[in-house]
């Protein structure tokens, strides 16, 4: 079966051609994939620019969506359309970028009939993680009083939080450094469009702030967060999903003590499973989040043009949703 597989800890040490996945119980499901999806984790895991993979040869992918093709699992039989995202595939085990995927039932996301497994693919780690920010933020009684901001907002993960989010009631102001993206964006359903340096809060820093925003969902890390933190408005919550900028970033405590801010962490790889379903149950079931998909970028490729999209996506070139298909 065609697929991609990493050799070693090396950089570009990926190979594509005929691939035998590994089977690491005998109780695992074979899928079938249809389609699998490029995100930045996997991106860092083709070309060895990290350590994702946690051990080699392996075959990347962090999302794959397939049909079951041999099981001896009530909960999914033989032919039922299923998911994975995250859960350790492509990290500590075989992942989505080969046409055959073993996977326990524990760890499988089922897919209703009506929809499609390229949607599912379109969504992939990217929409789900924003949903679970989205989660987060609502639970922690997000206000509707002041605007919401995105950062990042033409990625993947961007782009998706900016649909849920004003779906949801919010105005969003969406930040991104490509300003050929900011209709796109509008499109979308932001109120506003603008680069991080034309927000009011670029111009200086200061330990607080004034109050401008109700929350923010954040891809970027770095002095980008903690500016934003300092002027987060009373209960207010951030969702940190990114360090597109850096990963580390000095900040105060002022707006925590002071605000009661919130700053929120999202691991969509280490969701547990039974809130993994349900969020993708709710995607599934949100008929405007789903017809808004028509909206979002995305390409269709197949294995032999992953590498060079890899690279793009690394060196920020890339946006929208980029799609792997294993039909013939």
């Amino acid at each position: 079966m065609q697929g991609i597989l990493v050799k070693s800890k090396e950089k570009n040490t990926y190979h594509i051609g005929e691939l035998s996945p590994k089977k690491l119980n005998d109780t695992d499901l074979k899928i079938r994939v249809q389609y699998s999806s490029i995100n930045y984790k996997d991106a860092l895991a083709v070309l060895g620019e990290s350590k994702i993979l946690k051990s080699y040869p392996m075959i990347p992918g962090i999302d794959a969506a397939g049909v079951v093709e041999s099981s001896s699992s009530n909960g999914f039989p033989v032919g039922s359309k299923v998911l994975v995202n995250g859960s350790g595939f492509g990290e500590t085990r075989d992942g989505g970028l080969c046409g055959v995927l073993y996977a326990p039932e524990d760890l499988l996301v089922k897919v209703p009939e009506h929809i499609s497994l390229e949607d599912c693919m379109c969504i992939g780690t990217a929409g789900y993680t924003a949903k679970l920010a989205m989660h987060q933020l609502v639970k922690n009684d997000l206000p509707k009083d002041k605007p919401v901001v995105v950062t990042g907002a033409s990625g993947g993960v961007g782009s998706f939080s900016v649909i849920l989010l004003a779906s949801a009631g919010y105005d969003v102001i969406a930040i991104s450094s490509k300003k050929e993206k900011f209709e796109y964006l509008k499109n979308l359903g932001a109120n506003e469009v603008c680069r991080f340096d034309e927000l009011e809060i670029a111009k200086k820093e200061t330990p607080l702030g004034k109050a401008l925003y109700a929350g923010a969902i954040d891809n970027l890390g770095g002095q980008y967060l903690a500016k934003l933190l300092s002027h987060i408005d009373l209960f207010g919550s951030v969702a940190s999903i990114g360090l597109a900028s850096d990963a580390f970033f000095s900040s105060s405590v002022m707006p925590h003590i002071l605000r009661g801010v919130n700053l929120l962490g999202v691991s969509s790889a280490n969701s547990p499973m039974k809130l993994r379903r349900d969020l993708w149950g709710d995607l599934f079931a949100d008929k405007s989040f789903m017809q808004a998909l028509t909206k979002i970028e995305k390409q269709v490729i197949g294995l032999e043009q992953v590498p060079e999209l890899c690279q793009d996506i690394l060196q920020a070139k890339h946006s929208g949703r980029s799609i792997v298909s294993f039909l013939d």
